[in-house]
């Protein structure tokens, strides 16, 4: 389900942004706020890295379903203060 999901927002992004995929470490087994910690360090990665993949030019877009979509909206927050230049700030999509 989760590749659909990635495959989705490949095909709806037109425009030419930086999209990207990681995984985080999930609750029970790893409480708060470990999942907000993942995706804050995996967005700064790939901001730090993005001559890697031919994304300096691009913007940089986080997307997540489901509680992947609270994320989103944390990591949109924070990035305001302290992050990456996020020129959308996400969107949230839900997919069940």
């Amino acid at each position: 389900q989760r590749e659909k999901f990635a495959k989705l927002l490949c095909n709806i992004d037109k425009k030419g942004r930086l999209l990207c995929w990681w995984i985080y470490r999930l609750a029970p087994e790893f409480p708060y706020p470990t999942a907000v910690n993942d995706c804050w360090h995996a967005l700064l990665w790939v901001d730090d890295n993005r001559d890697k993949f031919n994304g300096l030019d691009l913007s940089l877009v986080v997307a997540g379903d489901s509680a992947g979509g609270n994320l989103v909206a944390i990591m949109a927050q924070r990035s305001t203060k302290n992050g990456p230049r996020l020129p959308c700030h996400g969107f949230n999509c839900c997919f069940y």
